[in-house]
């Protein structure tokens, strides 16, 4: 019996020595490294340097890029140089918000808790909400260079005025008696609009006279961008169109007017003399329209009309003159275009040089004058 558990005793002894001496690290690895402490971090970096906001907009996110990667965001800190600019906070372990709160420059800063000399910064800038942007209080509004709102009021001393829903009462004389309708003496002017828009797409003038009348219907088509490309006119004694013209475009810029004047070939031809070529801001005094209305249609009515938007979108850029090749009318020639405009860039008056119409100044009112 005894030698039975001495042999049992040396058997637990060879199971248990080796498995001892393993346990002391005998053969440890030279490549193992000691454990990191909680919020061990080597390095932070913002994926961006900047940050520009509006005060009011949707708060901001910005990432970040900490190594070692599994750095979690509880062992950083998170601070704004100027919480009245900004204010931020941790959304998880690669990003925060930043949220503006008014105009100014302030640095957002993350650093780790346990070794404060590794962070990350981003410079923010906060700009004052911009304005809302005004709604023009009628189609025929002007917009000027700044975004603010006119009316046109008046073209040369004939008066341009509106009612409450920002519609035509008074055009340069011609009163409002109906509708799209407007009467001075003894002359009437009916204007039918494109829903929504300022665009004429037809217009008549009836003029009376001893021993009869005299009408003469105008009609317009434009493209997609608003842009006139073709003008007509018929005359009531004579249904036949009288006067027609297709204009052509490249981009923003008028190239001709070419058609029929009588039955005759006509042709508009504008050029622009390098940067003497005028931008133009706002809606403006399309030179054209001088040249292709009828007699029958007030020289300062059309120029109101023209400006308002009612013949469709003007080029960008203005022509500074225009060739004429028109036998009937007896406008053949060169002629410059000249043009003088206000602080905001609304058209102050413009001419035609040799002079062929009298040259008018406009006047406006801001969207808020009385």
């Amino acid at each position: 019996m005894k030698k039975f558990l001495s042999l049992a005793a040396y058997a637990l002894l060879a199971v248990a020595l080796p498995l001892s001496l393993a346990s002391c690290g005998g053969d440890k690895d030279d490549d193992d490294e000691p454990d990191k402490p909680f919020g061990f971090v080597t390095s932070l970096a913002f994926t961006q340097s900047t940050l520009e906001l509006n005060v009011g907009d949707e708060p901001a996110v910005a990432t970040f890029k900490a190594s070692p990667a599994e750095v979690s965001y509880i062992t950083l800190s998170s601070t704004s140089s100027d919480k009245s600019v900004c204010t931020v906070a941790f959304i998880d372990d690669q990003s925060v918000r930043i949220t503006p709160v008014a105009a100014g420059t302030a640095t957002v800063t993350i650093a780790s808790v346990l070794y404060p000399d590794v962070k990350a910064t981003i410079a923010v800038t906060v700009k004052a909400a911009p304005e809302p942007e005004e709604e023009p209080s009628s189609v025929f509004s002007i917009k000027d260079k700044d975004g603010h709102y006119h009316l046109l009021t008046a073209v040369g001393s004939k008066p341009v005025e509106y009612d409450a829903q920002g519609r035509f009462t008074n055009i340069c004389g011609m009163t409002r008696i109906s509708e799209g309708r407007y009467r001075n003496g003894n002359q009437t002017l009916t204007l039918t609009f494109k829903s929504g828009t300022p665009l004429v797409t037809r217009l008549v003038t009836e003029y009376e006279y001893t021993g009869g009348r005299s009408s003469y219907t105008h009609t317009f088509t434009y493209d997609a961008q608003g842009r006139l490309t073709r003008a007509a006119w018929t005359e009531i004694s004579a249904p036949s169109i009288v006067v027609a013209y297709d204009l052509t475009w490249d981009e923003e810029k008028l190239l001709s007017a070419k058609g029929t004047f009588h039955d005759n070939p006509s042709t508009y031809t504008f050029y622009y003399q390098g940067n003497q070529s005028t931008p133009l801001q706002t809606l403006g005094y399309m030179p054209l329209g001088r040249i292709v209305t009828n007699p029958n249609i007030d020289d300062q009515v059309w120029a109101a009309l023209c400006l308002t938007g009612c013949f469709g979108k003007n080029p960008t850029l203005l022509p500074t003159s225009v060739d004429v090749k028109n036998a009937v009318s007896g406008s053949d020639g060169t002629y410059q275009l000249t043009y003088d405009f206000n602080d905001d860039g609304t058209t102050k008056s413009d001419g035609i040089k040799p002079s062929i119409a009298a040259v008018y100044g406009f006047s406006y009112k801001y969207r808020d004058d009385k």
